[in-house]
């Protein structure tokens, strides 16, 4: 579904089918359906078949690129935070850049300038025992750690969380 073989609306193929295209057994094919069900991608009903509900926009930096060859972390997230449903898969060593594009689209969503109804971030980063060739918040003195703001410390996702309990309290999804 991820590439687009089965896009939004259409029916999937058969079970049978499904395991003999993807090279696994059927077993695998009725669990992955189910994971894919409970998740909201695709609903099944008696008789109709199985069709895709959800569908989900794949982006690849390589389309970012500006004619010096940079990629910006900017508008990849602008672009992302633009869409209804906004998910984030980011592999990276350091959240530091990332929290501040959090915040500045928690800003925008505040203004009123964007709406999303639904935010997804799953962020993947080496674990804190990994010895990496530059420093971390973590390996700051204490008296150089407090002189960070409470934003500054892995504040991007306790602001989603901080946004969601203040939509909530409105009301609002």
């Amino acid at each position: 579904m991820a590439d687009g073989s089965y896009p939004l609306n259409s029916l999937l193929p058969p079970q049978r089918h499904l395991a003999e295209e993807l090279g696994v057994s059927r077993d695998t094919v009725q669990r992955v359906l189910r994971e894919l069900r409970a998740e909201g991608w695709i609903e099944t009903r008696q008789g109709m078949g199985t069709r895709v509900v959800r569908a989900q926009h794949i982006h690849s930096l390589a389309n970012d690129r500006h004619p010096e060859g940079t990629v910006t972390l900017r508008s990849v997230i602008d672009r992302a935070f633009g869409r209804r449903e906004v998910t984030l898969d980011v592999f990276t060593l350091t959240c530091e850049s990332l929290d501040a594009h959090l915040r500045l689209q928690i800003e925008r969503i505040r203004a009123g300038e964007i709406a999303p109804r639904r935010i997804t971030l799953r962020v993947l980063s080496p674990a804190q025992s990994l010895s990496l060739p530059y420093w971390r918040t973590s390996d700051l003195a204490d008296d150089e750690l407090q002189a960070l703001s409470p934003q500054r410390r892995g504040g991007g996702a306790r602001a989603l969380h901080a946004l969601h309990a203040e939509r909530r309290s409105r009301g609002r999804p």
